[in-house]
C-alpha cells in the first residue's frame, strides 16, 4: 500500500498544479443503477445486438456492431442502442465529486447525459466538447471531452468502421487527447482491465514520447498479469481500497465514492501515516513556495490552514500551527501534532534532519525564527537550516551596503543582473537582461518569477519610453498586462503566487499601509503582556518591526523593483512613523540596520527632516548597537561617497548622502567619528558636482553637529574640521569649476549659514591669494550678480576672515555700482554691511529705511521685503536700537497684511 499512497499523492500534487486529466469509463455511469432503472454495460449491448442478428460465436465485439450497421441501418441502429439509456436518469454524488475535484479535463467514452446534466445545474465551468467544432469554439479553459460523441450529436464511436477511422471523424479531437496524454498525469476510472477503450488509448501511446507524466488505472481487484500488459504502456494500476461509505447500495459504487473523496480532500488519514510521510506531506504543503528567493511570512498562513504567525518580547517571529481548538479537518490536526510530535523527540529530529530542511528553508525565507511547540517553547530553524549554506544574504547585504559592484560575477543569474543594473540605473541592460529572465521563468514554469520578471520589465520599459533619458525605439512597445497573466496561471499557481501578485498590483502594500496605519493609530502598551509570557499573538507593537524587515527582504531579494514607486515608499515611511512614535519619550532612539537602512533609502527627505528635526535643535539621539555602527560608519557612508559612484551618472542620490550624514549626526556620540564622516564629504565635494539642496543641507548638518558638541570635549576638534571645510570651499569656488547648480549655491545662501559658523568657532581665514582669485572672477559679473555673491558668500566669510582678508573683501564691496540695482535689492545688502560691521551706520541710514518702508505700496508685495524684515530684526538684535526693531514691525504689519489677504501664515 506504501506504492498506493505515493500514486495517490502523484495525482493530488498533479491537480494541484492543474495537470491532472481523468478519463471516465462505463463504470461511472452504472453507479446510478437502481431497481427502477439501469444503465448497460457493452455486454448488455452486444448481447442484444447479437440476438437480433441471430449469430452465434462471435466474441468480436466491434465486429457484432458493425454487423448489426450494415444488415439493419443507421436508424435503426441509433434506436436500438439508445433504447438502453434510461431518459430521466439524474447524476449523483460520484459525478459531483468529478467537478468538486476540479481537474483540468475530464474525458469520458460514454455516450449518456450524466456528466453533461450536473455541469448544467451546478454551474460548472467546463466546456461540452461532443465533436471537433465545439472544440475550437469552447468558451472555458477546463473541458468534458466527450470523445466517443453522444446521441444528441449523432456520432456515437461502437462500432468497428467507427475506431477504425476514428482519426478522419475527430482528427482535433484525437490530437487534442494525444497532447494530453503527453502533458498531464491521467486517471482512469470506471474502466475493466479488458476495456476496448483503454486498448484503443495504450495504441495512441505506442506513437507518443515514453517521456510523459504517469498514468493510472483504478481498479477493484489486482491482475499481476494485466498490471505487466499495461505497464509496458506506462499505466500504473491503482488499487481501490475497501470502504465503510454506505451511500450506495453496491459495494463497488462506495469504494469509487470513497476514493474520489480522499483525492478531493486530500484525506491525510489514507496515505500520510509514517513520520517521513508526516513530514513529507509538510514539506509539500509549503512546496510551492520554494520558487521564490524570499517569503512573505503571510504567505506561510495561506499554505497551512488555521496557522498564526506570534512574536516573542524582542519582536522575533514564529509559526505557530494552532492545533488546539481547531475548526475543520481534524486529519490535518492529526498530522500537525505528529509533526510537532517528531520535532520534540530529539532522536528523530536529528535523524530526519535532511528530511526536514525544505520545510524549515521556507521559514527562514521568511525570516521566521522558529516553529511553536506549546508552553512557550519552540523549535528553532536554526537547529536545521545552516546559514552559511544559503546564498539568500549575498545580494540583500549588496543592497544594504549600497555595493553594487557583482555584475561580474560568472555564476550570477540573468534576473540578478538585471537587478543589478537597475540599482545602477542602467535601464536598457536591465530591461533586456529582464526579457530573458521571464522567458527562463516560462519554460521552468517558475510563475512567481514571471510574475516578478514580467512587472519589472514592465517598469523598465516606462523608464525607456518616458523617462530622463528615454528612446524612441521603445515607445512602439506595449506592455505586458500582468492581470491578464494572472489570470492565465494554474490554480495552484495562483494560490501560491497571490500575494505575490497582490504586491505587484498594489493591493498587498494598500492593505499593508491600512494595516500600518491602525498600528500607528493605537496608544501602544509596551509592557503589556511582558510579565506574564514569553510569547503572545496580539503583541502588536513588536510587530511593525518584523513587518519592515520582512517586506524589504522579500522585495529586494525576490529583485522586484516595486521599490522605485511612492506606494512602496509611503508604506515604509509609516512603519519608521511608528518605531519612532513608540521611543519618543525615551532618551536615545535604537534602530536596526535594516530600520536605518529603509530610511536613508526610501523615506523622501522632506518627510525625513520633519521626523528628525521634532526633536529640537540637535534632533533625536540615536543609539547604535557596535555592529550597526560600524556598518554605517565604515561601510555604508564610504561606499556612498566612493570614487565610482560619480563616473559617468549619479546612481545614488545626493539625497541619500544627505539622510546617511544626518543620521551619523544624530548618533549619542561625541568622538571623533562624526568629525571624520564630515571630513571625508569634504573630500568628495571637492572633487565632484552637488547641487545648491545638498549644500544647503551639509549647512543645517553642521550647524546641528555644533549644537550637539557646543563646548563639549570635542568642540576644539570640530572647530579644525570647521575650518577645513570653509578652507576647501573657499578653494573649489576659486578654481572657478562650478556646475550651474554650484553657482546657484555660492549665490543663494547656499553655503552662507558655514561661514556663519566659523565666526562663532573664531576662526580666521587667511589664503589672501585664492580670495583674490575670486574677486577678480566675481569682477566680471554683472552689478546684481555681483551684490549675489557678496551677500551670500563674500560678506559671510568677511565674517570669519583676517584683517587682511577683510580688508579685501570691504574693497570689493565698495566698488559695486548700487544706482543700478533695485531698491530693494540695495536695502537688503545695505542692511547686511551694517550687521556684519563692514560698514557703521548713521541716522542718515536709518532715515533712509524709515522712508522705504513708508513709501510700500501696501497692495504690492515682494519677496524682499521679507529679506529687509529678517536683516532689521536682527540688526536690533546685533546694535540695541529701539529704531530697528519699529521699522522691522512696520514692514512685519505690512507683510502680515498681504499673507491674511491670501490665507498664509502670519509672521509673529
Amino acid at each position: 500500500m506504501i506504492e498506493n499512497d505515493v500514486f495517490i499523492n502523484n495525482i493530488i500534487n498533479a491537480n494541484r498544479e492543474e495537470s491532472l486529466a481523468i478519463f471516465i469509463g462505463a463504470g461511472i455511469s452504472k453507479s446510478i443503477n437502481n431497481k427502477d432503472s439501469r444503465m448497460p454495460d457493452w455486454k448488455d449491448l452486444i448481447n442484444a445486438l447479437q440476438a437480433d442478428l441471430l449469430i452465434q460465436n462471435e466474441f468480436d465485439y466491434l465486429k457484432i456492431a458493425q454487423l448489426y450497421f450494415l444488415n439493419f441501418g443507421e436508424h435503426a441502429y441509433y434506436k436500438k442502442l439508445s433504447s438502453f439509456f434510461p431518459k430521466n436518469i439524474s447524476y449523483n454524488e460520484i459525478h459531483n465529486l468529478l467537478f468538486e475535484i476540479n481537474p483540468a479535463i475530464l474525458i469520458t467514452t460514454n455516450w449518456d447525459c450524466l456528466i453533461e446534466k450536473c455541469i448544467e445545474e451546478n454551474g460548472y465551468a467546463y466546456s461540452v466538447i461532443r465533436n471537433d467544432k465545439e472544440l475550437v469554439h469552447a468558451p472555458f479553459r477546463k473541458k468534458l471531452v466527450k470523445m466517443h460523441g453522444d446521441f444528441s450529436t449523432h456520432n456515437i464511436v461502437f462500432k468497428e468502421d467507427d475506431y477504425i477511422n476514428y482519426s478522419n471523424n475527430f482528427p482535433l479531437i484525437e490530437n487534442y487527447i494525444r497532447s494530453v496524454i503527453s502533458n498531464h498525469t491521467i486517471l482512469f476510472i470506471g474502466y475493466s482491465y479488458s476495456d476496448i477503450n483503454i486498448k484503443q488509448i495504450t495504441k495512441w501511446c505506442q506513437n507518443n514520447s515514453t517521456v510523459r507524466p504517469p498514468m493510472y488505472l483504478a481498479v477493484f481487484k489486482k491482475d499481476d498479469t494485466h498490471d505487466k500488459y499495461l505497464s509496458n504502456y506506462g499505466i500504473t494500476t491503482i488499487l481501490i481500497p475497501e470502504s465503510e461509505e454506505n451511500h450506495f447500495k453496491d459495494n463497488f459504487s462506495n469504494r469509487t465514492l470513497s476514493f474520489l473523496k480522499k483525492i478531493k480532500t486530500n484525506n491525510l488519514s489514507y496515505h500520510v501515516k509514517s513520520d517521513i510521510s508526516v513530514i513529507n506531506y509538510m514539506c509539500a504543503m509549503l512546496s510551492d513556495l520554494s520558487s521564490l528567493e524570499w517569503i512573505l511570512a503571510e504567505q506561510l498562513k495561506e499554505q497551512l490552514i488555521h496557522s498564526d504567525l506570534v512574536f516573542d518580547n524582542d519582536g522575533f517571529c514564529y509559526l505557530n500551527l494552532n492545533i488546539t481548538n481547531r475548526i475543520g479537518n481534524n486529519d490535518t490536526n492529526e498530522v500537525y501534532s505528529k509533526f510537532i510530535d517528531i520535532l520534540k523527540n530529539e532522536n528523530l529530529s536529528s535523524t530526519y534532519k535532511n528530511e526536514l530542511h525544505p520545510f524549515f528553508l521556507i521559514l527562514y525565507k521568511a525570516d521566521i525564527r522558529g516553529l511553536m511547540l506549546g508552553n512557550d517553547k519552540y523549535f528553532p530553524v536554526a537547529d536545521i537550516v545552516n546559514e552559511q549554506d544559503n546564498n539568500h544574504n549575498l545580494l540583500i547585504n549588496n543592497v544594504l551596503n549600497f555595493s553594487y559592484d557583482n555584475i561580474d560575477n560568472p555564476i550570477t543569474s540573468q534576473q540578478d543582473v538585471a537587478y543589478i543594473n537597475y540599482l545602477n540605473k542602467k535601464y536598457e541592460n536591465s530591461y533586456h537582461n529582464t526579457i530573458n529572465s521571464a522567458t527562463i521563468a516560462l519554460k521552468n514554469k517558475n510563475y512567481a518569477d514571471l510574475l516578478i520578471t514580467t512587472f519589472n520589465e514592465n517598469f523598465l520599459l516606462a523608464r525607456l519610453k518616458y523617462g530622463i533619458n528615454s528612446n524612441k525605439k521603445y515607445l512602439n512597445i506595449p506592455e505586458k498586462d500582468i492581470k491578464n497573466l494572472y489570470s492565465l496561471l494554474p490554480d495552484r499557481a495562483k494560490t501560491s503566487c497571490k500575494s505575490v501578485y497582490e504586491l505587484l498590483t498594489f493591493n498587498y502594500l494598500y492593505k499593508y499601509y491600512y494595516k500600518v496605519d491602525l498600528l500607528l493609530e493605537k496608544n501602544i502598551e509596551r509592557t503589556r503582556k511582558k510579565k506574564t509570557t514569553l510569547f503572545s499573538i496580539h503583541l502588536d507593537e513588536l510587530k511593525p518591526e518584523f513587518m519592515l524587515m520582512n517586506l524589504i527582504n522579500f522585495v529586494i531579494k525576490n529583485k522586484m523593483m516595486i521599490d522605485a514607486y511612492n506606494e512602496f515608499h509611503n508604506t515604509v515611511h509609516k512603519l519608521i512613523l511608528i518605531f519612532l512614535e513608540k521611543q519618543k519619550n525615551e532618551k536615545t532612539i535604537k534602530l536596526t540596520k535594516i530600520q536605518i537602512f529603509s530610511i536613508i533609502k526610501y523615506v523622501d527627505l522632506d518627510k525625513f527632516k520633519i521626523i528628525f528635526n521634532s526633536h529640537g535643535k540637535t534632533g533625536p539621539l540615536l543609539h547604535l548597537e557596535q555592529e550597526t555602527l560600524d556598518w554605517l560608519l565604515n561601510v555604508i557612508y564610504p561606499n556612498l561617497l566612493s570614487e565610482n559612484k560619480y563616473n559617468d551618472k549619479k546612481f545614488i542620490s545626493e539625497d541619500i548622502i544627505i539622510k546617511t550624514l544626518h543620521m551619523i549626526s544624530l548618533l549619542d556620540k561625541n568622538d571623533n567619528s562624526i568629525l571624520l564622516s564630515i571630513e571625508l564629504c569634504i573630500t568628495k565635494i571637492n572633487n565632484n558636482s552637488f547641487s545648491y539642496e545638498f549644500y544647503k543641507e551639509f549647512s543645517n548638518i553642521l550647524t546641528k553637529i555644533h549644537n550637539k558638541l557646543y563646548k563639549g570635549e570635542y568642540f576644539n576638534r570640530f572647530s579644525e574640521t570647521l575650518k577645513k571645510v570653509i578652507f576647501d570651499i573657499v578653494h573649489k569656488i576659486s578654481t572657478g569649476n562650478l556646475s550651474y547648480q554650484e553657482q546657484l549655491s555660492f549665490t543663494r545662501f547656499g553655503v552662507d549659514r558655514i561661514f556663519l559658523l566659523g565666526s562663532i568657532h573664531k576662526i580666521e581665514y587667511n589664503d589672501k591669494n585664492t580670495v583674490e582669485q575670486i574677486i577678480n572672477m566675481f569682477s566680471k559679473s554683472s552689478e546684481y550678480d555681483k551684490v549675489g555673491y557678496c551677500h551670500s558668500l563674500l560678506i559671510p566669510l568677511y565674517q570669519t576672515s583676517t584683517p587682511e582678508i577683510k580688508n579685501i573683501i570691504s574693497k570689493f564691496i565698495k566698488s559695486i555700482n548700487f544706482n543700478m540695482l533695485d531698491e530693494s535689492i540695495k536695502i537688503v545688502f545695505k542692511i547686511q554691511k551694517i550687521n556684519t560691521k563692514i560698514e557703521k551706520y548713521s541716522d542718515v541710514d536709518l532715515a533712509y529705511f524709515k522712508e522705504y518702508i513708508d513709501n510700500l505700496d501696501p497692495k504690492t508685495y515682494s519677496t524682499m521685503y521679507d529679506s529687509v524684515y529678517l536683516g532689521l530684526k536682527n540688526a536690533h538684535k546685533i546694535f540695541r536700537r529701539k529704531i530697528f526693531r519699529e521699522l522691522a514691525e512696520e514692514i512685519k504689519k505690512l507683510i502680515n497684511n498681504f499673507r491674511l489677504k491670501r490665507g498664509l501664515e502670519l509672521i509673529e
